[in-house]
């Protein structure tokens, strides 16, 4: 995605080496870029002209301090008024500036005052000092690498790999990560000695050492007093359609991501302008989310606008996102890439509703994680819910020598992860890992191909409304208990049409919306069977909102050929990390349906696509 590059040498920054790294996020030719080279530093800005466009760095009044800025603030005209009063002079008057006057005045403390998505870098010109700062749930992801008195960040990993000194060493504990969860745990990436910045971190340089530190943690509140239900359900309504007021900022033409299910439909709900316009992406012929999702338009009389996924997309844009995400996001998920050209004839600014399972929805807790006894308790039971393969199969799909090395590595990253945080209800813990693991490191790689030609505003990650999520207690989010009761008071007109892909509305009873949502799953479950079964002979359609890659991959020729000339090629079955006669044989298992291989063999595409252009430079 477009964003922030930079190296930090002392007396030894070089101009090609910063040219590579603009070039290497640089995706398109109509992008603004930016730059800013003294002696130590050499930092440049790559983006959309969208947000913020006017050139940067930006300089204070006695041009001692200058900053540049991906991303924006919302809200902060008090603020702003503060300042002035303190004789601070705006002169281009954008989210920046108002930055590195805060910066100018309170120093690193000036984060806390901050409610947006962002990364800031501030140059101390006077004192070569550098400080790069990033919003509270990372929600820009900002790469960094540290040896020998230099630091180079990039806002993609590729940057980074553009300093031919920078030794590639493939990370073995996410590989294991990466085919275990389907993602990367921590902040890791796939090569060590590269980390993502944490979320809600200031990382500075000076005289050549690099200091971490972070100012603010996401955490229950546990000590904090019980209310009636009624009393969180009016805040949340207001701080919600304040967090959605707040993102409508902007001369820009808007935009929302409209599914058939609850989270989206809830930025709906808080919209009074018919002109943002509603976009929905349907899968050709399995599911519900087209009808839904207009019905859910046809209310607030919004004009909706349908674009149709096609089963073969991924033969044509895989590898563009496999580059744009540096192979961190498995290939199921690459839904919007192929539409990122017709998104943008509708809007400049896409509001998606992500950013609810682990604070008011609960989604992941169950009642073994409500009532785990310790954290080595808690990690097993999180670890079979988000395994995404078994160890029998594990072991089979790596070679002996290399799954001897990574073995548990997976297991072990969790319990870490789960270690590191300090609530003690197993519940809270659970959120926590699920909103700093699954919904930045995962769902936030979603957006990055979106952010190659638009941006995007998330209401649901909003200061205000996630300090007050973090006190509501975890017997009311356990069942979507809080979260469908917001959703009645935002909009019951609204929340009436049931919900894609179960059918069921949430004004239901807990025990019926439960049954119905079962119901779904067992028919979902019986289709596989019956193709199974029939080898594929009994042709169902799969209800669902997701899109049906095991089955497209089976009858999709162009899709099938192109999957199987990647796995299949000698390049990837004599890799020295896989077992060659597993992985025939499972692809040959999933096309005559004797076994469902969805995910792993799209990991393992992944993981080719991301191995032959990332190690072997073949892009």
């Amino acid at each position: 995605m477009p964003g922030l590059v930079g190296i930090i040498n002392k007396g030894n920054t070089s101009p090609n080496l910063l040219e590579r790294m603009v070039e290497s996020v640089s995706h398109e030719k109509w992008y603004k870029i930016d730059r800013f080279l003294i002696e130590d530093f050499a930092i440049a800005r790559i983006h959309l002209g969208i947000l913020n466009p006017e050139p940067q760095p930006i300089y204070n009044e006695d041009k001692t301090l200058c900053i540049f800025m991906d991303g924006e603030i919302f809200d902060y005209a008090g603020y702003k008024e503060e300042l002035k009063q303190k004789g601070h002079n705006f002169c281009v008057d954008n989210d920046p500036e108002f930055c590195l006057h805060l910066y100018d005045e309170l120093g690193d403390k000036f984060v806390d005052k901050l409610n947006g998505s962002f990364v800031i870098v501030i140059v101390d010109v006077k004192n070569q000092r550098l400080v790069v700062v990033n919003d509270r749930y990372g929600l820009r992801p900002i790469y960094y690498a540290e040896k020998d008195e230099r630091l180079l960040f990039g806002s993609e990993v590729k940057a980074i790999l553009k300093d031919n000194a920078f030794q590639k060493e493939i990370n073995d504990e996410a590989v294991a990560e990466f085919f275990t969860f389907g993602q990367l745990l921590g902040n890791k990436t796939l090569f060590k000695g590269i980390e993502v910045l944490p979320p809600a971190s200031i990382l500075k340089w000076e005289n050549g050492n690099a200091s971490l530190e972070q100012y603010w943690e996401f955490e229950y509140d546990e000590k904090a007093q019980t209310y009636p239900e009624e009393y969180y359900v009016e805040e949340l309504v207001k701080l919600f359609k304040q967090a959605v007021e707040r993102r409508l900022k902007g001369d820009h033409r808007f935009g929302v991501l409209l599914s058939g299910g609850l989270d989206s439909r809830a930025i709906l709900a808080a919209l009074d302008n018919p002109t943002t316009a509603l976009i929905t992406v349907g899968f050709p012929e399995i599911d519900n989310t087209p009808k839904l999702a207009k019905k859910t338009a046809g209310i607030k009389n919004f004009n909706h606008n349908l674009l149709e996924l096609k089963r073969d997309f991924l033969v044509d844009f895989a590898k563009e996102a496999v580059y744009l995400t540096d192979g961190m996001f498995p290939s199921v998920h690459f839904t919007w890439i192929s539409l990122l050209n017709e998104i943008k004839e509708y809007c400049d600014v896409l509001l998606f509703g992500w950013g609810v399972e682990g604070t008011l929805k609960g989604q992941f807790l169950n009642r073994e994680i409500l009532h785990s006894k310790s954290d080595e308790e808690l990690c097993k039971i999180l670890y079979s819910k988000y395994a995404l393969i078994n160890d029998e199969v594990a072991s089979s799909l790596f070679s002996t020598q290399y799954y001897g090395s990574i073995k548990c590595k997976a297991l072990q990253t969790l319990e870490k992860e789960i270690k590191k945080i300090k609530n003690k209800h197993p519940a809270n813990k659970t959120d926590i890992f699920v909103f700093l693991n699954r919904e930045l490191r995962l769902l936030e790689l979603g957006v990055l191909p979106i952010r190659s030609g638009i941006e995007d505003r998330e209401p649901f990650r909003d200061n205000d409304l996630i300090e007050f999520a973090l006190k509501i207690p975890p017997e009311l989010r356990y069942n979507n208990r809080i979260f469908f009761k917001f959703l009645k008071r935002l909009s019951p007109e609204l929340f009436n049409i049931p919900v894609s892909p179960s059918g069921a509305k949430i004004g239901l009873p807990v025990l019926m919306y439960k049954l119905l949502s079962l119901k779904g799953a067992v028919i979902r479950k019986t289709i596989k069977i019956v193709r199974s079964k029939s080898r594929g002979r009994i042709k169902i359609p799969l209800k669902t909102d997701y899109p049906d890659y095991g089955e497209w991959l089976r009858v999709n020729e162009r899709l099938r050929q192109w999957v199987e000339g990647i796995l299949l090629d000698e390049r990837t079955l004599g890799r020295e990390y896989f077992n060659r006669e597993f992985i025939v044989k499972m692809i040959s298992d999933h096309m005559v349906y004797k076994r469902d291989y969805t995910q792993l063999i799209f990991l393992l595409l992944t993981f080719e696509l991301w191995y032959r252009m990332f190690i072997e430079c073949d892009v």
